[in-house]
């Protein structure tokens, strides 16, 4: 490597980073945050497999950051500033990936000038997706794999062709140092997938089978010094079936088909992948600085891009006989199909793929995953396409310059724009899109003083930050933020101040924030989670945060403090950071034994604590029939609804008639073609495309053949009948496990299982059919009766229609009825509860006796009414699945609205009429309905605007929480019903309705696409505008009931004997536990996030993993029978095996480095 290409690529790797920190802050935001703000609290986060932030959280991947976050927090404690760090590492990653890439370059074409690989290493830097999926991004895993991915690949080629193993030790060890590059497990199977279709093309071409065998010896040596961190993703895995019934899945449910379409349609088009554009921040106008994204998407930009990638390509194919260039010519052609997604062509089977491998759902944005490849694997066509110019010109000097003049234009000074001007450290919303700001961060010192202060306590406990954000969240400060929420970086201190997708740490923070608003008695919460302080943060933007309004939080927390000094008490400020102490004596410590415990099937139901009167310390979760302890008195039973229906009637089932449910018939089974129908069918279903497809034709079948039997005892041929039915039989469980699996990967946001909406009116009228056909002859033997049980229960998993048929008499009809279906454990006399907060009730009239429907009896209760809501009394409940219905015809009409007119002139933008909902809730679910009717123009738009909505982001983009837009019918003067069920953020506190109508422009009616250009010239565009003129009345609004409801059974007091507890906290992973004076078994709690990695050992004896199970909301429990006095140690086993596993590496490095030495020394290199 000549010393000018690296004396070149270190000043422009300096000179960048300079424009990026000269204003002396840190650069933070995105997924990344600020690491570089504290790179020792970074170390400490990631230097055990068991992290105490939060409520404790097991993050596997983490550990593979410590070589990372040891070297820069060393460099932070002898006092180098943090920005300086920052400016350094930048500097470094600029300059690895330049010089990688040139190294690289030279390795598969050696004979290519250092102009041109210069060029290959320029645009590896500045190509499209570098500067926004690499750079912009700001994740630092992907910086790092980025950079070094190229340099690997040198390390290999050079590897092979030495025939020395040298190069594979220096990988091993450079890996080791840069674990945090394969940090994510797509990195892992993206570099590996690589590398090996690199040594199986050279082994193919060659015939050398060392490429081979120094393939497997580079696998060999990373996997034994990368096996500290490595182990912790397979002990993770292991860990995962044994918490699956408390734990959410390795590939999250939202990574499901449906989002892979959408990424894969909006990121996947070819014409983005062939230029390596991001398909949305290059086409569509954001709210960049000067718009910058949009420069690349203009015609002549667009004509010079095509040039250059078309002319590179072109060369590359004429030049294919280089085995080099045709492999990464390939190699290109192959990335834009796997970075495509479920794209034509061949889409297809990449949504069977994806289905069929859970593991693949972390590619649901091949863009994001795969598209690195791109770049990876066209940089060094662009020198051989350099080279290739530069030599067919080399008898014309001026043609020479021309040509190098020319990739100086494009690639340094066009692509790299978003470099040297700071953009590519910008966004698209505040304060990311203040040219004064973009990236730029500065932290207030109140959260160093107020981390200071907490951390003289000595005490341990946790605490609560207001409001609770969202994972992303949006800053105040003087130099703002943008990014995930920093409470866990910025104070060392474990508490809950950001909802995180961990399981059950986020259904508590999730709900917390209501608790604290809500709940007189919210201590009750608190101290189970071992809160002492409460921090108030006014600094967050609660609009683009969606939080709620710091406002609300404070006057909540001035009335408690003024109205119960007992339950919150102020301490101090920090700056403006208000601190708050709750009674330390209403603490738990982080070990304890339980005394009065009671059962609930749900865990992160915050809100169950309150529905015992006595004080509940434990809440422990029930995990099957009859599931108790012996001995252990419990205090209550808490089964939550697993199902909820609304029936509208005023029958059920209900038939629907449409073709996409009963099919026209045209024979009966008793015809002679009848086989052929069957056989045309089936070859129907083989032909159809998709799970979706064959799900939907398969459906249809199923009603054609009810429809066959219905005709068939019609016309009295019951022998066709029985066969069609028995068809049926056969074939609606595979339709019904299709539509379980459609649900895992395709369902909609809002659905309970896929398609649910059709699927209803589908089997409700199949259930409709069904039983008519119990009155024939056919259900002599209770054929039709066992069909139909079996079919509902068939159903149960769907939770699409209730089990039982809605009973009615004179007095209890079937409008309006809802259902609450339930799986009860445990036989026992329950209370119905219905949470409604005491707030709320004054919109609900229910009378102090209702007529229910308990299963398949109808009968007459009690409703009491209290603060938490309401109850039905008295329900003897067996064990097993159970429905409880009633009529909702109680609620009252909270807003009636008069007819209102908006009529906007063409002159005009626009009308909008707002209406308050009055006394807004968010605990409750509205009824909105209204009629409108179109007289002419662009329609009406409905919206829902919350006080927590965005801010308008441009003149288009209002941000409401929820929009849609009404378009004119086939004939204007239709009135048209409309209704709408709001469900609003559990943080909002204020809503509104929004009507508006806008000019109507018809610009694109009336011209042809190709002229639509046109209609962004103002002048040509108003000689478009028309009026718009829409009536809307009837308008209403109605509280519904909740669809959540419990079923509790509360026992007498009962308090469990508890021995004396001591315990040693050694390490966040490891405590010992000292206990006196047991004399009858016991429940043991340990107040960390719940996870089947602690483990409890007695004399090196590990309790039973039966004893294991989850505790208030979180927490771990054991159930322990030993009595006496005795000591106990409780750790966390991944940790543990952490230890052995940096052993087993650090060996293998001493060992594949005195190998290396031994290669060195006899001058095997």
């Amino acid at each position: 490597m000549k010393k000018v290409a690296v004396i070149f690529f270190l000043l422009i790797s300096l000179a960048l980073n300079f424009i990026y920190f000269k204003n002396g802050n840190l650069l933070g935001g995105g997924e990344t945050g600020i690491p570089f703000y504290d790179s020792k609290r970074m170390l400490e986060i990631s230097d055990s497999a068991w992290n105490d932030a939060y409520l404790g959280v097991y993050v596997p991947q983490a550990v593979a950051n410590i070589p990372f976050f040891k070297i820069f927090s060393y460099f932070q404690s002898i006092g180098i500033n943090t920005v300086y760090l920052q400016y350094t590492f930048f500097t470094f990653m600029f300059f690895i990936s330049l010089t990688s890439m040139y190294m690289m370059v030279g390795e598969l074409f050696p004979k290519l000038s250092n102009s041109s690989k210069i060029f290959s290493a320029l645009f590896y830097l500045s190509n499209p997706y570098a500067v926004i999926n690499i750079w912009g991004r700001f994740l630092l895993n992907f910086m790092f794999f980025y950079s070094l991915v190229p340099l690997f690949i040198w390390l290999f080629l050079v590897g092979i062709r030495k025939q020395s193993p040298i190069f594979a030790v220096i990988f091993a060890l450079i890996s080791a140092l840069f674990s945090y590059a394969f940090s994510s497990p797509v990195h892992v199977i993206v570099f590996w997938t690589f590398l090996f279709l690199i040594a199986i093309y050279n082994y193919l071409v060659t015939k050398n089978i060392f490429t081979v065998k120094y393939f497997f010896i580079f696998l060999i040596f990373w996997f034994v010094t990368n096996y500290w961190w490595i182990s912790q993703q397979f002990i993770y895995q292991l860990l995962q079936p044994q918490s699956s019934e408390l734990t959410t899945a390795f590939v999250p449910g939202e990574g499901n088909l449906l989002g892979f379409s959408a990424l894969s349609q909006s990121l996947g088009k070819n014409k983005n992948l062939l230029l390596m554009q991001h398909g949305l921040f290059y086409k569509v106008e954001l709210n960049f600085i000067k718009h910058w994204p949009l420069i690349y998407n203009v015609s002549i930009t667009l004509f010079l891009q095509w040039i250059f990638v078309l002319t590179v390509l072109l060369i590359a194919v004429k030049k294919n006989r280089n085995k080099w260039v045709f492999l990464f010519l390939s190699l290109f052609i192959l990335s834009i199909f796997v970075s495509k997604g479920n794209n034509k062509p061949f889409g297809e089977i990449f949504n069977f793929l994806f289905k069929k491998i859970g593991m693949l759902q972390i590619f649901r944005n091949p863009f994001e995953k795969l598209g690195l490849l791109l770049p990876l694997s066209f940089s060094p066509l662009v020198a051989v396409a350099h080279g290739y110019l530069i030599k067919n010109s080399k008898d014309n000097k001026l043609k020479s310059v021309a040509i190098t003049l020319l990739f100086v234009f494009y690639i340094p000074l066009f692509l790299g724009y978003p470099l040297y001007s700071g953009l590519v450290y910008s966004g698209s919303k505040y304060p990311l899109n203040d040219p004064s700001q973009k990236l730029e961060v500065k932290v207030p010192d109140d959260y160093s003083n107020i981390n200071k202060w907490l951390n003289a306590q000595n005490d341990e406990f946790r605490y609560l930050m207001l409001p609770v954000a969202n994972e992303g969240v949006f800053y105040n400060w003087k130099k703002g933020y943008a990014g995930v929420e920093l409470s866990g970086l910025l104070l060392n201190k474990p508490g809950i101040a950001s909802i995180q997708g961990f399981p059950m740490y986020e259904n508590i923070s999730r709900n917390i924030e209501n608790s604290i608003i809500d709940q007189q008695d919210f201590f009750k919460v608190t101290r189970l989670l071992n809160i002492k302080y409460l921090i108030f943060r006014p600094d967050i933007n609660y609009q683009l945060s969606t939080t709620r309004n710091p406002e609300v939080i404070i006057n909540r927390i001035n009335n408690i403090s003024e109205g119960n000094s007992e339950q919150l008490e102020y301490v101090r400020d920090f700056g403006d950071l208000k601190l708050y102490t709750l009674p330390q004596e209403s603490l738990y410590p982080k070990i304890f034994v339980a005394s009065r415990i009671a059962f609930s099937d749900k865990a992160g139901h915050l809100d169950d604590i309150f529905l015992f009167n006595k004080e509940i310390d434990t809440l422990l979760l029930t995990r099957s029939e009859n599931d108790s302890y012996p001995n252990i008195p419990s205090n209550g039973y808490v089964f939550h609804n697993e199902a909820y229906f609304e029936v509208p009637g005023p029958d059920y089932p209900r038939l629907v008639e449409a073709p996409y449910i009963f099919p026209h018939v045209s024979h009966l089974a008793s015809s002679k073609i009848y086989p052929l129908i069957l056989f045309k069918e089936k070859l129907t279903t083989f032909s159809k495309i998709g799970m979706e497809n064959k799900t939907n034709w398969e459906l249809i079948l199923l009603g054609k053949r009810l429809l066959e039997a219905k005709n068939a005892i019609n016309s009295g041929d019951y022998e066709s009948s029985l066969k069609t039915l028995k068809l049926y039989n056969k074939n609606y469980p595979r339709v019904i496990e299709q539509i379980k699996s459609l649900t895992i990967t395709s369902k909609r946001q809002n659905e309970n299982v896929w398609n649910e909406s059709q699927l209803r009116e589908l089997f409700s009228s199949h259930l409709f059919l069904l039983n008519s056909f119990e009155k024939t002859r056919l259900n002599e033997s209770n054929y039709i009766t066992e069909t139909i049980a079996k079919l509902k229960t068939s159903m149960l998993p769907l939770k699409i229609l209730p089990y039982y048929n809605l009973l009615k008499d004179d007095n209890f009809p079937v409008e309006n009825r809802v259902v609450y279906q339930f799986n009860i454990q445990r036989e026992d006399i329950y209370n119905l509860h219905l949470p409604v907060k005491d707030k709320n009730l004054k919109y609900y009239n229910f009378p102090n006796k209702i007529n229910i429907q308990l299963d398949n009896i109808i009968k007459e209760v009690e409703l009491i009414t209290s603060k938490e809501g309401y109850y039905l009394n008295n329900l003897p409940l067996g064990v097993g699945m159970h429905e409880i219905s009633f009529n909702y015809n109680y609620a009252n009409t909270i807003y009636e609205g008069e007819q209102f007119i908006l009529d906007v002139a063409k002159d005009e933008k626009e009308k909008i009429k707002t209406i308050p909902i009055p006394d807004f809730s968010n605990d409750l679910i509205y009824d909105v309905q209204f009629r409108y009717r179109i007289i002419y123009g662009d329609g009406l738009t409905f919206s829902v605007r919350l006080d927590n909505d965005p801010p308008p982001d441009g003149d288009n983009n209002l941000n409401y929480f929820y929009s849609e837009k009404l378009i004119p019918s086939e004939y204007y003067f239709d009135v048209t019903s409309h209704s709408y069920q709001l469900n609003s953020r559990k943080n909002s506190n204020y809503g509104e309705l929004v009507f508006r109508t806008e000019v109507w422009n018809n610009c694109k009616k009336f011209l042809p696409k190709t002229q639509w250009v046109k209609c962004k010239d103002l002048n040509t565009s108003n000689t478009y505008r028309r009026p718009t003129k829409v009536v809307v009345d009837k308008i209403l609004i109605k509280p519904k009931l909740p669809n959540v409801a419990e079923i509790i059974s509360i026992s007498d007091d009962q308090v469990a004997s508890a021995p004396q507890v001591n315990y040693q906290k050694i390490t966040p992973e490891k405590y010992l536990v000292n206990i006196n004076k047991a004399t009858t078994p016991y429940l043991l709690v340990f107040s960390e996030l719940f996870n089947s990695g602690w483990k409890l050992s007695v004399n090196n004896e590990y309790m039973n993993e039966g004893t294991h199970r989850l505790a208030n909301f979180y927490a771990n429990s054991w159930w322990i029978e030993k009595p006496g006095d005795y000591e106990m140690i409780l750790e966390f086993e991944p940790q543990r095996k952490m230890k052995s596993s940096i052993t087993f590496s650090i060996i293998s490095i001493l060992i594949i480095s005195l190998f290396a030495t031994y290669f060195i020394v006899k001058k095997r290199i």
